[in-house]
């Protein structure tokens, strides 16, 4: 009798009654099915290194069209644990202003202006001293591309994505996580290797949050943003996007990061999840949907 036969049989006899071991499978989207007993057979071979992984960077979106308004954002975000800054200028303004006393020489920046003009971005990147500033992202018109991937439809959207990308160009991969922790973690982690398969180098994979609504809990919104962290985490993204608005929930959840690395030590092993049998089964499943 093979492992998985005996483990299936162990399962069996500590169920409920009326209950049966499809009962314990998930349906994922695009209808991948997961068994919860997944043995060291069913992963024999599969080869998912993630190389060159860095620690994450948490990263405070701050949005605005005032540079002054903007500015008191980010050093309030940086004083409350971020160590980087997704900047989303709506309109044309002052960067040297935007970044008055921000050290971006120890920052990664992202300066979103895909409202500008070619000719306003250029300016704005003329207008700065590359020794002061060498860690900026612009992302608009001619320079760094986004492309997004909503929190549904996974396998059409990483098919439609690979199609569209160009790899001549610099591009941000943005995800929008969903409540689904290890389908989260194993669609990240299937991304880079479907890129890597296709040679594909010049992008961050850039995962982001959404809290939709309130809840009557309190503390539940907190806790699903810490999963939500955790997933973009474990799935190896280069930057989790913090919405920051300067209030109380935005500096908790910023916070979030500072537990999770402090506390919790989830940078002291750069690949915590590698290996696991569930989670390689499960990018095996996504890569086979998106090549098929």
């Amino acid at each position: 009798m093979s492992t998985k036969s005996k483990w299936n049989q162990i399962i069996a006899s500590k169920l409920k009654e009326d209950q049966s071991l499809d009962d314990l499978k998930t349906e994922y989207d695009s209808g991948i099915v997961m068994e919860p007993n997944i043995v060291v057979d069913e992963v024999a071979g599969l080869n998912h290194t993630i190389e060159g992984l860095k620690p994450w960077i948490n990263m405070a979106t701050i949005k605005g069209s005032d540079a002054v308004e903007i500015n008191s954002l980010a050093l309030q975000a940086l004083n409350h644990g971020a160590n980087g800054l997704n900047l989303v200028l709506e309109n044309h303004m002052n960067i040297t202003e935007v970044l008055s006393n921000v050290m971006t020489e120890y920052l990664d920046v992202r300066i979103n202006c895909t409202s500008w003009s070619v000719e306003e971005i250029n300016a704005a990147k003329e207008g700065l001293d590359d020794t002061k500033y060498p860690n900026i992202r612009w992302i608009g018109k001619d320079h760094v591309t986004e492309m997004h991937i909503s929190d549904s439809n996974r396998v059409v959207q990483f098919k439609s994505l690979l199609g569209e990308i160009n790899s001549k160009n610099q591009f941000d991969i943005i995800i929008t996580l969903s409540k689904n922790l290890l389908f989260e973690i194993a669609s990240l982690r299937a991304l880079r290797i479907l890129l890597k398969r296709n040679n594909i180098s010049n992008y961050k994979l850039i995962a982001r949050y959404d809290i939709d609504g309130s809840n009557t809990l309190g503390d539940y919104d907190l806790i699903e943003k810490t999963y939500k962290v955790m997933s973009g985490i474990m799935g190896c993204a280069d930057v989790v996007l913090t919405p920051y608005d300067g209030s109380e929930d935005a500096r908790l959840s910023l916070n979030i990061h500072n537990v999770l690395e402090l506390e919790s030590g989830f940078k002291d092993v750069m690949d915590p999840v590698g290996g696991a049998y569930y989670v390689e089964k499960l990018v095996s499943e996504i890569i086979e949907k998106v090549e098929k």
